[in-house]
């Protein structure tokens, strides 16, 4: 049976992608990934057998600790290890039907980190838009 390695979802995460630069670095391509509907979900799946291992979310350059993860490994599933790591570089895309403004923006949706990320942009550029967080910035 192929390994299963299970990230934090939907498809076309984050995630999924340093998922997919981590196969390629561990020579697995026979690894099956399964897209999960949280960090919690993809730890728990690890812990019970369900997934060989996880891809999730530990910190980012401008955000810091992604405070859920860690929170988790230290009090619910602390017999899981960390067994590799992915840097990936992160870029935000603003996206928008084709011919609206900047300034007709209401509202920005994505992940609470994908927010705070982008807070600097948001607050100069869309200062009355309303911030909508979503489970992923996949699901945004």
């Amino acid at each position: 049976m192929d390994k299963q390695i299970g990230y934090l979802g939907p498809a076309g995460t984050f995630s999924e992608t340093a998922a997919r630069k981590y196969l390629s670095r561990q020579g697995s391509a026979r690894a099956r990934l399964v897209a999960l509907p949280g960090i919690d979900e993809a730890l728990a799946a690890v812990a019970r057998g369900d997934m060989d291992e996880a891809v999730v979310p530990l910190e980012n350059s401008t955000e810091g600790a992604v405070n859920q993860t860690q929170d988790l490994l230290a009090h619910v599933f602390s017999t899981l290890q960390i067994k590799g790591e992915v840097i990936l570089p992160v870029v935000h895309h603003l996206l928008a039907p084709p011919g609206v403004e900047l300034a007709r923006v209401e509202r920005v949706l994505s992940h609470p980190q994908a927010l705070a990320q982008c807070r600097e942009f948001i607050r100069q550029h869309l200062p009355r838009a309303r911030l909508v967080e979503t489970a992923s910035t996949a699901a945004a």
